[in-house]
């Protein structure tokens, strides 16, 4: 597990950092039984927004542009 802790705003380029983390352990540390590695990023704050915009583009690159507009 990783866990990374920013005592600032969330910034989209901490999922990156995170994921790289992830496949060094799972390459390096991971035994062949153990699931693949998880991780924990925690922000003193955030914007919503832009944390979801950032996690949806992380986990399915093609479907950024299928984000709905929140209604007001």
């Amino acid at each position: 597990m990783a866990i990374e802790l920013k005592i600032g705003r969330f910034e989209p380029e901490h999922l990156g950092k995170v994921g790289f983390y992830l496949e060094a352990l799972d390459r390096d540390v991971r035994k062949a039984h153990e699931n693949p590695s998880i991780g924990l990023l925690l922000c003193a704050s955030a914007d919503d927004e832009v944390v979801e915009y950032a996690l949806i583009l992380s986990f399915a690159p093609g479907l950024g542009s299928a984000i709905p507009n929140p209604v007001a």
